[in-house]
């Protein structure tokens, strides 16, 4: 199906120092809340449900296509493909103890928006009923 919203917003996006306009893709934000809805997780989670328990050493499951591939590629994009000066490739690094040239974010702050999206999706009350009933653990917390 097509999108309607298939606008761009600029919005203001401080990166590394920087500021620039980012172009946003309103229709695939859009289209993650379209696709990955309550009845379609509870539809997955009863055909995965035992699938999910049985696995081997312990209770776990790889589900391919809940996500848009759309979105998913915008959240992708959102990664910077070139090292900092540090050799990580957000401005977060650590280098010492052990941790070689790990990155990290540690500020919603410092993600993307649809880094943020994403994160709001997966504590969002759709997803975590979708954890429950997929695993049979009740009140899990977000």
């Amino acid at each position: 199906s097509t999108f309607p919203n298939e606008m761009k917003a600029k919005v203001q996006h401080d990166d590394y120092g920087e500021n620039h306009e980012k172009h946003v893709n309103i229709g695939v934000i859009e289209e993650l809340y379209q696709v990955v809805t309550i009845e379609r997780l509870a539809n997955i989670a009863r055909d995965y449900r035992k699938a999910y328990a049985r696995a081997d050493p312990f209770p776990h499951i790889v589900i391919d296509g809940i996500f848009p591939r759309r979105f998913l590629e915008a959240l992708s994009n959102e990664i910077p493909e070139s090292k900092t000066q540090d050799g990580c490739y957000y401005r977060k690094c650590l280098t010492r103890d052990g941790h070689n040239k790990k990155s990290f974010v540690d500020s919603e702050n410092d993600m993307g928006l649809y880094a943020r999206v994403f994160f709001g999706f997966l504590k969002s009350s759709t997803w975590v009923k979708f954890l429950e009933q997929l695993s049979g653990i009740p009140n899990i917390i977000p």
